[in-house]
């Protein structure tokens, strides 16, 4: 196959003391970390519907091939040592263009992408149906106030999910931005939102109806939280930031080391494209980001093993194991019994909070000698 990034070698641990800009210093895939290997932790995903345009930008003086930028996208992945990626309808077709002419796209694209995939073990984890930026979805898609749009937005939708049925995504994620922003915004003047509940709620029943009727084996999920009658759709879990501080970092990997079940959709490689200006600092980028999750994850375990965090936690809860905290959690009181238990106390001081002990902890725990 063409290499289109010669600048960029394979990425390879290295440990911490290595000076070379294109090796992981921390993110070691096969270290064994709370009893698994790291990468079962860390499924880092590369989001090529944001990376293409850039991408194709790199390798083209003129407007890129979509099939070189993707080409070019599944080899930086390789030389990254990623298994997974996302990718969105839109990212491969154009925006605004006739049904007829972007489905012909897709099925283009998809042919060179089963060849990409398995050249590369590349592995699809979210293909995502774009309807926010078509400029005819501006006043949202599944909740438009025109038919016509709702069933372009159907029409779309229903592509969308037969593609990534094609290529074993195991998650379709709709992206109605526009529609729940609309959901938040203060201004109803003329919104008949009864109506828009329904639309919305049509257009969810529509797409389970047909991804079961295609036998999609994968998961139907939303990027943004939970809506009425989505109760069967996953929310994609949100990625660490690419500028998060190191403590915070720490507490999310934590929170990942104490329900890894909940890594819906993986972890989104998130990083500003605005700094890259060449393929090999996109490519620092993204190693950077690996190694702070990595870090992240380490010392997130370290404090897993220090266990006070965890001790000061149980003890804060302490009170809902027995007597009237029990009680309230098994649903067995009543406002009278809690009211005659106050007024029976007398004094009820509140919670200690201790942040600063709290702080002190993480703070030495995470600036000790790696």
């Amino acid at each position: 196959m063409k290499e289109f990034f010669p600048g960029i070698p394979m990425v390879l641990y290295e440990g911490s003391y290595s000076t070379n800009p294109f090796a992981f210093h921390f993110y070691e895939p096969e270290r064994i970390v709370a009893g698994k290997p790291m990468r079962e932790y860390l499924q880092f995903v590369l989001p090529l519907h944001k990376l293409l345009a850039f991408v194709g930008a790199q390798i083209a003086a003129k407007q890129p091939a979509q099939k070189e930028a993707l080409h070019a996208c599944m080899e930086l992945m390789h030389k990254l040592g990623l298994t997974y990626f996302s990718l969105s309808d839109a990212s491969l077709t154009r925006v605004g263009g006739s049904l007829r002419e972007n489905n012909g796209i897709l099925d283009e694209m998809l042919q060179l992408l089963f060849i990409l995939q398995s050249g590369y073990h590349a592995l699809p984890m979210v293909f995502t149906a774009d309807l926010t930026s078509d400029p005819r979805y501006v006043r949202g898609a599944a909740t438009s106030p025109s038919a016509d749009v709702f069933a372009l937005a159907a029409a779309q939708t229903k592509k969308a999910v037969e593609c990534a049925a094609r290529i074993g995504a195991r998650y379709f994620c709709l992206d109605i931005a526009n529609d729940l922003a609309k959901q938040n915004t203060r201004d109803t003047m003329c919104v008949n939102q009864t109506l828009e509940n329904r639309t919305l709620a049509a257009m969810l029943s529509l797409l389970e109806n047909h991804a079961k009727a295609i036998g999609f084996n994968g998961r139907l999920a939303l990027q943004t939280q939970q809506i009425a009658g989505a109760a069967r759709y996953t929310t994609l879990r949100n990625a660490p930031g690419d500028r998060l501080t190191m403590q915070k970092m720490t507490l999310s990997m934590l929170d990942l080391l104490h329900s890894p079940e909940n890594t819906h959709g993986g972890i989104a490689l998130e990083v500003s494209q605005k700094k890259a200006h060449t393929p090999e600092d996109l490519c620092v980028a993204l190693i950077l980001y690996m190694d702070r999750c990595a870090l992240g994850l380490l010392l997130a375990n370290r404090l897993r093993l220090d266990g006070r965090l965890e001790q000061f936690t149980r003890e804060r809860y302490c009170s809902y194991e027995y007597g009237t905290g029990k009680s309230i959690l098994d649903g067995t009181t009543n406002f009278d019994a809690l009211e005659l238990y106050v007024m029976q106390k007398n004094d009820i001081p509140a919670p200690i909070c201790r942040d600063d002990y709290l702080e002190s902890v993480l703070f030495s725990l995470i600036h000790r000698g790696n």
